[in-house]
């Protein structure tokens, strides 16, 4: 598929379809979306323009689209099935959303425009479950995730501006808790810095200066297990659930001049379960070409030249394996 900017993306319904994209907010009008079954069949696509970031869900594909023009920023929220067809197409509405998967089904979307940044959730058919508004001391954004029991998580910088993190969480009936101070001052920390990742059975590791863990709902932190930490998150180029939450997948790209990822399978206490290893064919990687799917389909993007621009257009290539860690 192509677009004007290499800005793709692959995602996995629970049936090993694979919603191709290219988002491409400079150019809308060649942003697209290709749906292929699990054979390499095309199954359908969006229109020309569509412009979307859609995460895998069980049987379709949701999540934000870009409609913003002349340079204004605006984004739906958007459901499609696995032949490309539109489930639900929200509003278009200025500002800024970023969306997130609900584990336990639909998704979670950040909205930000004027006033204080609003939570959002929606079923798989893109209705909106509820929508709650953060707390003000919460400024600019740092992680933004929905742990394995529903739960809503949001980092952010301290409204004193002290280099404090600042967090709140949401339960997955829309109910927030109060914002609380997650960390006081680090040396270095920013929101741009700040990201979480979602562990089996509920909480999440967090990172600031250094690497925290807490509970679903908690308010105080703990140190991260030893097998995490041995495994250097900050150079993980994946860290998804696999064998239907019940294990992490661990993706590790190669440094060297083949296109090369590693994926370990590794339980909640750190044992590990093994290593496969899956080459997209010669040429350096970025940290966004390989991912797992919905399903456990390991999907890896093919390095330049394969992925390329040429006269103002480019193009994304993507090798996967279907169902390999289900």
């Amino acid at each position: 598929m192509q677009g004007n900017r290499v800005d793709c993306t692959a995602f996995v319904d629970a049936f090993g379809v694979l919603a191709l994209g290219t988002d491409n907010v400079l150019e809308p009008q060649n942003g697209a979306i290709h749906f292929v079954s699990r054979d390499g069949a095309l199954r359908g696509s969006a229109p020309s323009g569509t412009n979307a970031f859609l995460l895998g869900r069980y049987s379709t594909f949701e999540g934000v689209a870009f409609t913003g023009k002349s340079g204004a920023e605006a984004y739906s929220v958007e459901a499609w099935d696995d032949s490309g067809q539109p489930v639900y197409i929200g509003p278009s509405r200025s500002g800024n959303m970023i969306a997130v998967e609900d584990p336990l089904g639909g998704v979670a979307v950040l909205v930000r425009g004027n006033g204080s940044p609003v939570v959002e959730n929606y079923d798989e058919r893109g209705t909106l479950r509820w929508s709650t508004t953060l707390s003000s001391q919460l400024t600019a954004i740092g992680a933004f995730v929905v742990d394995r029991q529903g739960n809503t998580f949001v980092t952010a910088d301290s409204a004193t501006f002290d280099k404090s993190v600042v967090a709140q969480w949401i339960d997955h009936g829309g109910t927030a808790g109060a914002a609380f101070k997650l960390l006081g001052p680090q040396s270095e920390w920013t929101h741009l810095e700040g990201f979480a990742l979602v562990r089996v059975g509920g909480g999440v590791f967090v990172h600031a200066d250094t690497w925290w863990q807490l509970d679903s709902m908690a308010t105080t932190v703990a140190p991260p297990p030893a097998w995490f930490m041995d495994r250097n998150p900050n150079m993980m180029a994946g860290f998804q659930m696999v064998r239907n939450g019940r294990a992490y997948g661990i993706v590790s790209m190669a440094s060297g001049p083949d296109c090369t990822a590693t994926v370990e399978i590794v339980t909640p206490s750190g044992t590990s379960c093994g290593k496969a290893t899956f080459s997209a064919g010669p040429g350096s990687c970025t940290w966004a070409n390989a991912s797992i799917g919905y399903d456990g389909t390991f999907v890896q993007r093919v390095p330049p030249p394969a992925d390329q621009c040429s006269g103002g257009v480019c193009s994304c290539t993507w090798h996967w394996w279907s169902g390999f860690f289900r």
